[in-house]
């Protein structure tokens, strides 16, 4: 459901792509801008100073500039643990920075006019499917079906929320492979809000922290009521969300609709007010916490 998308500095001697930026990235659009930020953002910069462009169209790129390299809580430029250990002595400048980045791990997209790889052609967005985010996809009822759709979010994140009321933890093949997964990608938390309970569930953690290697913390949060006021189920971090319409529990394939869950981006208010509600529970409406640190 999320890109990982690059964009050439070189670009913004053209307004367009700036136009691109701003309503084009961001979890609730499905994109990320995957740059080094600050050696990205300078590079930019002095594109878009010595580009023919207007002075208002000048000043207004380099306000949006300004604000993503002061804001330390935007989502558009986010550049995983991985690749900040990459290429680290050819980040200055993007087109050497990008080849080695791409021959690491590539990108969704690429795009860059110099180098011919661009889509962005008067306004209009050629038909790239690298480049196209659904609003919903239907996703088959599985362990490792779900994770597939879920490592673009883990691989930004550091802290992961698992939001279902019928999830259950022993032995579900998914929560294993979710803490399996997000032990590789650097997730340092994952917190499961559920509200089936278990008489042995201290002996469940302890089966789970067999599979765990590194510093990580697992919680599982037990909620009575059954979420009356949450209906949804979401997996969420710091960065991204997904909703899915089925849960994150798996069922066997019987060629029925109910084989799948559909995946859809959540928006910001929505997640918020989801937070909120949750900080809600764990005050006033928790039967246990179980916690492995």
């Amino acid at each position: 459901m999320y890109k990982e998308v690059t964009l050439d500095p070189d670009c913004f001697n053209d307004f367009s792509y700036y136009i691109l930026l701003q309503n084009s990235f961001g979890p609730e659009k499905g994109r990320f801008l995957s740059v080094s930020k600050r050696n990205w953002i300078q590079e930019t910069f002095q594109i878009v100073k010595n580009s023919q462009l207007g002075e208002v169209k000048k000043k207004s790129i380099k306000h949006f500039l300004n604000k993503l390299q002061k804001d330390k809580t935007q989502n558009v430029i986010l550049l995983n643990d991985s690749r900040q250990l990459v290429g680290k002595e050819q980040v200055q400048k993007w087109l050497d920075w990008h080849k080695v980045q791409h021959a690491f791990a590539p990108f969704d997209l690429i795009i860059s006019e110099r180098l011919e790889q661009h889509f962005w052609s008067n306004g209009t967005f050629n038909d790239n499917e690298n480049w196209v985010v659904p609003p919903s996809k239907l996703v088959r009822r599985d362990a490792n079906e779900y994770l597939k759709q879920l490592v673009p979010i883990l691989n930004f994140s550091k802290s992961i929320f698992l939001v279902d009321p019928y999830i259950p933890i022993p032995n579900n093949d998914f929560v294993k492979s979710l803490i399996t997964q997000s032990q590789k990608l650097g997730v340092k938390q994952i917190t499961i809000f559920t509200s089936i309970n278990n008489p042995d569930f201290q002996n469940v953690l302890k089966k789970i922290s067999k599979e765990i290697t590194v510093n990580i913390t697992f919680k599982v949060v037990v909620v009575r009521s059954k979420f009356s006021v949450i209906h949804d189920r979401y997996l969420f971090s710091e960065c991204a969300a997904i909703k899915s319409s089925h849960g994150f529990t798996e069922k066997a394939t019987t060629g029925e609709l109910t084989d799948n869950t559909s995946f859809s981006l959540v928006g910001k208010d929505e997640i918020d007010l989801v937070r909120n509600r949750l900080q809600l529970f764990e005050k006033e409406n928790v039967d246990c916490v179980y916690s492995l640190e």
